[in-house]
């Protein structure tokens, strides 16, 4: 079981993988984000403070995060999500294709209810 320090690390890991990966979605590099940012919340922000998030050196403030989901049109819980394949299902899509969040979601299901039919036998 994981204590309260590293659970908050993995779900800072998860929060910085995510914003880069709805960032690079919406086609934006980290520096017109921070414009972005600045002009929406009226606070200087820079392309170095977008990647200090994006690498998990520093934390988003929550007001922040909630203003970065309305810019990219997701709820703030897909920010939380853990999205990226387990490696070893992803080594089985052919190259170059992503599967949606809504496959990924439906495949992570059928995991579960894969693992579940075992416990019962």
């Amino acid at each position: 079981m994981l204590n309260d320090r590293a659970a908050l690390e993995i779900i800072k890991l998860r929060v910085a993988r995510n914003l880069k990966k709805y960032r690079e979605k919406n086609g934006m590099t980290q520096k017109e984000l921070a414009e972005e940012l600045t002009k929406r919340l009226g606070k200087e922000f820079k392309h170095n403070t977008v990647s200090s998030w994006e690498s998990g050196t520093n934390s988003i403030d929550i007001s922040v995060l909630f203003e970065i989901c309305n810019l990219f049109g997701v709820p703030v819980d897909a920010m939380y999500r853990e999205s990226d394949l387990p490696p070893t299902i992803a080594a089985h899509l052919p190259e170059g294709v992503e599967l949606t969040e809504e496959e990924q979601a439906q495949l992570n299901d059928y995991i579960q209810f894969l693992l579940s039919r075992r416990k019962n036998k």
